[in-house]
């Protein structure tokens, strides 16, 4: 998460991901080409886990919420 965002909520909803089990967080101050690359391969190594992150986050997922917003977005305008 990129950790100047306002009130830091890119963490926050990164977190969130994280306690549902459908993510895994790396700070941009812990973040090296090192620790990356150990992330990845981990996962890499356990498909299990790798497919259960997958199926949690999916679970979270809101794949139209691009539209949603720009629903809401034209309703306020029209009032």
């Amino acid at each position: 998460p990129y950790p100047h965002a306002a009130d830091n909520h890119q963490e926050g909803n990164a977190r969130d991901l994280e306690a549902a089990g459908a993510a895994r967080v790396l700070l941009e101050k812990d973040l090296t080409a090192k620790r990356l690359a150990e992330e990845i391969t981990r996962l890499l190594d356990s498909p299990a886990q790798l497919a259960a992150l997958s199926v949690r986050a999916r679970a979270h997922a809101r794949p139209l919420a691009a539209r949603e917003i720009a629903r809401e977005c034209l309703s306020l305008s029209e009032r």
